[in-house]
């Protein structure tokens, strides 16, 4: 029996333990962040973080959206969940090896940059793969509730990640210091890689079912729009930025975008930790309890926003030199964004629910042509911070519209929207006054301490805190 059939399996729990664990295995790269600011230049790191958007891209694409249907395929196989995920890895494999010239050769004719070599090319691909390997892992260990294994699966690649990047950075590539970063990355994913697939083999070695395939397909492919999309949303205006203004506008941006990782960590964490307990409840049909759960949910991310961005010039200056300084300007709607995208997580995983994965893609797609019209007009205006305004009104667009979706998928509400737009309202005001008062460090920081006692005070006044009992 699986974690999440268990009755001891309990979110909050769950969500603590990932919360913890994904600090400490995110903690590592944002600790070493100063050192990566300082030993690459603006233009060196944003030439790495343009790398990572083109292998998300890619990796979504070659990925046929099949990591995506996991989190059905649990229940559609639960007396063999195994072989369902043996499957994936054997397909994807035998995909990727013979699509792999083709790809290369596309990208070659439409991507002719200089900095971006053959050899590049090569890593880049097989980058790709590991990606859509570890995505499937940490997927599977998810809906199982298996919050252990899929926190060492992130450890081991992310020290392995920084460890070769610095490694190679300070020695062999010392004078080509960006691809000493991108090739120390590939290589942390490679090691992570081989261990999965000698894990899953040992686990399952029934390598390939026909009839499950099928299912991954046609489960997974009207998910490529909605996982490419999303993948645009969050990786092409490192890529445009880079286009339209420069390497270094672009290393800038891409500074703020990790700085954030502090509240997408959360996300994620979550995420993860609430999906289990979310199908769960609504195999049940207890829509109330699922509706109270998630508006607290929410209100209590959109709080940990807004107190994120009172501190978040200081977080700034010290994990960087001041040819970074300016990040902040990009970083407060990106945390605005962060925001939008986590109220987002309740209605499409309530499309995946009914499996009805077109709308989660038409929605998807829609709101990521948007974010290109955006990009393209707000960097060309407003430099690099211009991205961060697109991103912030697409993450919200993409909100409503599957919002809007929900509703017609049932009639039971699975959150109360006035408190979603409360918490929407409450992050803008606070993300304005910041901007204002960037470097009155006084103001900010009694409004912190205003907001922090409030939300105290109103979490205990109206009993918000979920009871234990309540969620079992």
């Amino acid at each position: 029996m699986s974690q999440t059939d268990s009755k001891s399996y309990n979110p909050i729990k769950a969500g603590i333990a990932y919360t913890i664990g994904n600090m400490l295995v995110k903690g590592i790269p944002f600790i070493t962040l100063p050192i990566f600011t300082r030993i690459l230049t603006t233009a060196d790191f944003g030439l790495y973080n343009t790398y990572l958007s083109y292998e998300n891209i890619i990796s979504i694409l070659l990925g046929l959206g099949l990591y995506g249907t996991i989190r059905i395929a649990r229940y559609q196989y639960e007396d063999s969940f195994e072989e369902y995920i043996s499957t994936l890895y054997s397909f994807q494999s035998i995909f990727c090896l013979i699509l792999y010239p083709i790809v290369f050769i596309i990208f070659k004719v439409m991507n002719p940059d200089t900095w971006f070599d053959d050899r590049l090319l090569i890593i880049l691909l097989c980058n790709c793969f590991c990606t859509i390997i570890y995505n499937v892992a940490s997927a599977k260990y998810a809906i199982l509730g298996d919050v252990k294994n899929n926190l060492i699966l992130s450890f081991i690649l992310t020290i392995f990640n920084i460890c070769l990047s610095l490694l190679l950075c300070l020695t062999v590539f010392s004078t080509e210091r960006y691809f000493g970063r991108i090739l120390g990355t590939f290589l942390g994913a490679a090691i992570i890689t081989i261990l999965i697939l000698f894990s899953q083999l040992k686990a399952n070695n029934k390598l390939l079912d026909i009839k499950k395939l099928k299912f991954a397909l046609k489960m997974g492919i009207p998910l490529i729009p909605h996982m490419l999309s999303l993948t645009i949303l969050s990786q092409c205006d490192k890529i445009m930025i880079q286009s339209i203004v420069g390497n270094s506008e672009a290393g800038i941006y891409s500074f703020a975008v990790n700085i954030i990782s502090i509240l997408t960590v959360l996300v994620t964490s979550i995420d993860n930790a609430w999906a289990p307990w979310f199908y769960g409840k609504l195999r049940n049909r207890e829509y109330k309890e699922v509706s109270k759960i998630n508006s607290y949910m929410v209100l209590a991310f959109g709080i940990m926003t807004c107190l994120f961005m009172l501190v978040s010039p200081d977080i700034i200056k010290i994990m960087s030199d001041s040819s970074y300084w300016n990040s902040i300007y990009s970083l407060i709607p990106l945390t605005l964004s962060t925001m939008f995208n986590f109220a987002y997580l309740i209605p499409v995983n309530l499309e995946y629910f009914h499996k009805k994965t077109i709308y989660v893609s038409i929605s998807t797609l829609i709101t990521a042509v948007l974010n290109i019209i955006l990009n393209f007009f707000f960097i060309s205006f407003m430099g690099y911070v211009g991205a961060a305004y697109a991103t912030c009104i697409s993450k919200l667009v993409l909100f409503v519209m599957h919002w809007l979706v929900i509703n017609k998928l049932q009639k039971e509400r699975v959150a109360n929207i006035k408190m979603i737009i409360v918490s929407f309202i409450l992050t803008i005001i606070v993300g304005v006054f910041v901007l204002n008062y960037v470097d009155n460090y006084l103001f900010r920081y009694i409004v912190f301490i205003l907001l922090f006692i409030i939300s105290c005070l109103f979490i205990k006044k109206f009993d918000l805190l979920p009871k234990r009992r309540n969620i079992q």
